[in-house]
């Protein structure tokens, strides 16, 4: 995660669209600046950059089958020329350095796979199960100009994630199974996931071009460390057994 993007595919998570700039789908092989969660892509979601002017948007959304949601942004100056909020706060310090602070919490819960033998949404489930998920994130960029060739920028990020997702392994209530055969199951899956990271760029500013002013440069360094935990919890009437999944893993990369 660097500057003022989201990437959810470090938070397990498909994002909300709700106030957001754009979308970006990077494609093949970008485990040299991302880690290796990104090796066969990346999607990167920019959402609203604090502004100046006072603005406000909400949304809200009821449909069929439970689903709700509610989105809130606000924006506007805090302290004249130096402090603006909008889902972040950028403090202005002077023309040359800047900071960005962002912060997300993400509370999805999309209830439980309602699945029956007719196929009608409903389900005849003694346990539906749940698919729930919680994730916070939080960004710091550090912005300055060293003078009118070199710009560089630096980015901290934190994100923690949880996600807990279990189903009715036999579908039914026990006293639909064929009798004297009664079926019961539970299958369980909670994940925990944990992601800091630093990026360090420098760029070329309006007078640092190459190449007689014609090309622009890059180069930085990456820092990332990952854990990663999946707890299985099964039960049935024949038994239970739990099991784990365990990883760790630190990158450190140069480019340019």
């Amino acid at each position: 995660m660097i500057v003022d993007e989201f990437y959810y595919s470090r938070m397990n998570a498909a994002p909300t669209m709700f106030d957001v700039q754009q979308v970006e789908v990077l494609r093949g092989p970008q485990g040299t600046k991302f880690g290796s969660s990104a090796l066969a892509g990346f999607i990167n979601v920019k959402t609203n950059e604090a502004s100046q002017e006072t603005e406000a948007k909400i949304e809200a959304t009821v449909g069929s089958r439970n689903t709700k949601a509610l989105g809130v942004a606000v924006g506007g100056t805090l302290i004249e020329d130096e402090l603006t909020a909008r889902a972040n706060l950028k403090f202005l310090v002077n023309d040359d350095l800047n900071f960005d602070l962002k912060v997300l919490h993400l509370n999805i819960d999309n209830g439980y796979d309602a699945f029956n033998f007719d196929n009608d949404f409903t389900t005849i489930s003694d346990d539906p199960g749940h698919d729930r998920l919680k994730s916070n994130a939080v960004v710091l960029t550090a912005n300055y100009n060293f003078n009118h060739a070199v710009n560089m920028k630096a980015t901290m990020t934190k994100i923690d994630t949880t996600s807990v997702y279990g189903y009715d392994e036999d579908w039914t209530f026990e006293a639909y199974d064929v009798p004297n055969f009664a079926y019961v199951a539970f299958d369980n899956y909670i994940r925990k996931r944990k992601n800091n990271s630093l990026d360090v760029r420098f760029m070329s500013a309006e007078q640092g071009c190459i190449f007689n002013g014609y090309t622009d440069w890059v180069a930085g360094i990456h820092h990332i460390s990952q854990n990663e935990r999946l707890d299985r919890k099964y039960v049935s009437i024949y038994g239970g057994s739990d099991g784990y999944y365990d990883y760790n893993t630190i990158n450190s990369s140069v480019y340019g």
